[in-house]
């Protein structure tokens, strides 16, 4: 699914002269309608909404993805 084609499918339903079904809007988008329903009516996406309940932050997770590598290749040559 592509955050891109989310964007455009939940504005083209909340269009107050729109024709079109959710689940053709969804179609047309290659979306599921109820992540359109869901994000049309305020839902964030996974990712940000669980932001809080993260121990690492992005930076942290990055050095520590990196230093697991080098242990890696350091042991599996």
């Amino acid at each position: 699914m592509n955050e891109e084609n989310l964007r455009k499918a939940v504005e083209a339903f909340l269009l107050p002269e729109r024709t079109k079904s959710l689940r053709k809007i969804a179609k047309e988008y290659g979306v599921p309608p109820t992540t359109v329903h869901d994000r049309a009516n305020g839902r964030r996406p996974i990712p940000e909404a669980n932001q809080g309940h993260q121990i690492f932050s992005k930076y942290q997770e990055q050095l520590l993805e990196g230093y697991l590598i080098f242990l890696a290749q350091k042991i599996l040559p």
